[in-house]
């Protein structure tokens, strides 16, 4: 039997929203509306606080992100959470600078691997697209499984955050554990706004991927000079891989070797090659688990030794 992987409830029934506008007389402007930046992923339903349809017609379930600025400025600098859950940060917020201008960052986990980004705009639409793997451990148990939450993030026009209860997705581990297996959630969000007659669509996508990996035990790396004759080999364990990785000068690629360990206890060796390309830094990608099953990605700066 292989793992399986299904949706077990759509908590959000319409991921899509669609822009229902109120002109502003004197601007010739919409009001702006909440917009989608990205996902909040848990292994529990989140608890989100409790309004009336009189205080809020549209959302009546909200779980409020906390900002703390740690004394700066600098939005990078920013701590960003959702005050009595846990889960996996995974989003695109927008920030007004001192002087007025607009800018995207990037709040994301190490539980995220495989990241990629984009942006798309011309005068009639902006679109922010964010995508990710969260792996998993799969355990070969029969009772063992995983549950996922993809709670959609939005931002208001005040730069507060909220998180909407998401779709559930059922993520079994048990009979013949198979590395590799994936499923993917995906949500969508947009909104319209009109500024001196032109409409501007803006649309964020998300997709989320949770794909098993087989345990790491031991990661290895091993330089490697131009004839290919290794010249030093370090072993780490998974969570000991160190940040910051000094190559010797004469080193022409770093050989990382990955030993993984499946749930029948076998053994399985995985190469990747990390070029020296005359640059001054390089990175090298390792993961290490988590005590709930998911698995931590970790970079390693390279930093290649000068002839």
């Amino acid at each position: 039997m292989r793992n399986l992987f299904r949706i077990f409830s759509l908590l959000l029934p319409a991921m899509l929203l669609s822009a229902c506008s109120l002109a502003v007389p004197d601007g010739g402007e919409d009001k702006e509306e909440d917009r989608m930046i990205g996902a909040y992923i848990t292994q529990e339903v989140i608890d989100v606080e409790q309004f009336s349809d009189e205080d809020l017609p549209d959302f009546q379930n909200r779980l409020y992100a906390s900002i703390v600025k740690n004394g700066s400025e600098d939005s990078s600098d920013w701590s960003i959470s959702f005050p009595g859950s846990e889960g996996i940060r995974f989003f695109a917020p927008f920030w007004t600078a001192p002087d007025g201008h607009s800018y995207r960052d990037n709040v994301v986990d190490a539980k995220i691997g495989e990241r990629d980004f984009s942006v798309s705009e011309s005068d009639e639409e902006e679109t922010i697209g964010l995508s990710g793997t969260i792996y998993v451990l799969p355990y070969g148990k029969p009772e063992k499984e995983f549950h996922f939450y993809v709670n959609p993030v939005y931002q208001t026009p005040d730069e507060e955050f909220y998180a909407l209860p998401g779709s559930g997705y059922l993520l079994q581990t048990g009979g013949e554990a198979v590395e590799g297996e994936q499923v993917s959630a995906t949500l969508s969000g947009e909104i319209s706004q009109t500024v001196d007659g032109k409409t501007k669509v803006k649309r964020t996508n998300v997709t989320v991927r949770f794909q098993t990996m087989y345990r790491p035990v031991k990661i290895a790396l091993c330089q490697m000079d131009a004839e290919h004759q290794m010249l030093k080999k370090q072993a780490y364990k998974p969570e000991e891989v160190p940040d910051t990785f000094h190559a010797q000068a004469e080193t022409a690629y770093i050989l990382v070797e990955t030993e993984k360990e499946s749930p029948a206890g076998e053994k399985e060796v995985f190469r990747e090659i990390c070029e020296n390309t005359q640059e001054s830094e390089g990175v090298l990608e390792s993961f290490c688990a988590a005590k709930d099953g998911t698995l931590i990605k970790r970079d390693t700066k390279v930093v290649w030794g000068m002839k």
